[in-house]
């Protein structure tokens, strides 16, 4: 009963995001070249990023079709029969996102550029917002980290219109990753796995049943389905209580066991089952602190450009932001104080998930340490900025 889900049933006759989706999906052309995907798209020549965008021309027109004014109908039936967070389109959809800002900024189109890197934060709330299946809350997270490193990048190196900053900050921090979501999302897994090992006999809406399937699966692993449901149940809410916390005062991670050695124990195949299934999922809620840090520190980010491009000097701290640039300044999940200004060296960050500061690091991408998520603000004072310590 604790990881029931109270959601309203949604009784719409027809909905079309996953047809939506699935055409998006399908109609993204990859990109051959691993080692370039390895790159960001900053190093590309421009004529391979001018070929890969032309090439995905119908992806890019199927998503502006995807992200446009419908409703998504985030918890219907119909999102149950198709598994579309595995399509193996989704690493490529995150480079050609990328590389689309990327291209908007080699055009001079840094507001265009903006509001691309956007999206890749638009389509990740709607799939954390999607409960069906287990993979659209991996994705989601994948797609935030893109997502704000893009924003923080067009933030860097873009002067915009101070207006132009204060409504899409507005957007951006609307779409921060919400506790309540994930733990709708880590409570729809126990569920999951319910349909899958109990079938009808679940007890849950037949027209929920993955893939439309109302036979109890995994039957040829021949084990036994309540003792693993109890898994599944605990280890759901160990990490939905992991989601609640501040993370730095976190319980030790969920140990990743490995599968030796649990055939010949009893039940040794439920729970050899349950580590696979539940292998993905451990590290969920540390990506989601961090999805949080990263978030707000790329808020402070559009407060300190909009206050630069007014006064034409950085803020000697963070609370000369307040009111007019930020409502408050954003706390810092893993230390619970607010986040780091470093004025001087031009600098924004987070204690990151070591929970020591070190003074900031720059990435490149930016965002990308998780012991220390730095931003650089994109211009540094001639001389020291009073109070840029705090």
């Amino acid at each position: 009963k604790e990881l029931a889900l109270r959601v309203p049933l949604d009784t719409a006759p027809e909905i079309d995001g996953p047809e939506r989706l699935g055409t998006f999906l399908q109609a993204v052309n990859t990109l051959e070249n691993l080692d370039l995907a390895m790159k960001p798209a900053s190093k590309w020549d421009n004529p391979v990023l001018q070929s890969f965008i032309q090439g995905n021309g119908a992806a890019l027109d199927a998503l502006r079709d995807l992200l446009g004014s419908f409703d998504w109908h985030p918890h219907h039936a119909a999102w149950h029969l198709e598994d579309w967070g595995e399509h193996r389109a989704w690493p490529h959809v995150r480079v050609l996102l990328q590389a689309r800002v990327e291209n908007l900024l080699r055009r001079s189109e840094p507001r265009l550029g903006l509001e691309a890197a956007m999206d890749l934060i638009r389509l990740s709330r709607h799939l954390e917002e999607m409960w069906s299946w287990p993979s659209y809350m991996l994705r989601a997270q994948e797609l935030h980290l893109a997502g704000v490193q893009s924003c923080a990048i067009v933030l860097r190196d873009a002067q915009l219109a101070p207006e132009v900053l204060k409504g899409l900050q507005e957007q951006f921090m609307a779409l921060m990753p919400s506790d309540e979501h994930l733990q709708g999302a880590l409570a729809a897994c126990y569920l999951h796995q319910k349909k899958l090992i109990l079938g009808a006999a679940s007890g849950e809406p037949l027209d929920t049943m993955p893939r439309g399937d109302i036979l109890g699966r995994p039957g040829r692993l021949f084990f036994k389905k309540q003792e693993t449901l109890g898994l599944f149940a605990k280890a759901s809410q160990q990490l939905r209580d992991q989601v609640a916390k501040a993370p730095f005062s976190l319980d030790p991670p969920v140990p990743k066991k490995t599968l030796a050695g649990n055939w010949l124990e009893p039940n040794g195949a439920g729970k050899a089952y349950f580590i696979e299934q539940t292998q993905p999922l451990w590290e969920v809620p540390v990506h989601h602190h961090l999805a949080q840090a990263r978030h707000q520190l790329v808020t402070v980010l559009f407060a300190v450009r909009r206050y630069l491009a007014e006064h034409q000097k950085l803020p000697g701290s963070l609370d000369e932001l307040r009111p007019a640039y930020l409502p408050d300044v954003p706390v810092d999940p893993w230390s619970g104080e607010t986040l780091r200004y470093d004025g001087l060296k031009g600098l924004l960050f987070s204690a990151g998930d070591d929970l020591v500061y070190a003074g900031g690091r720059p990435t490149q991408p930016p965002l990308a340490d998780p012991a220390e998520p730095t931003l650089e603000i994109g211009v540094k004072p001639a001389v020291a900025v009073p109070g840029s310590g705090s």
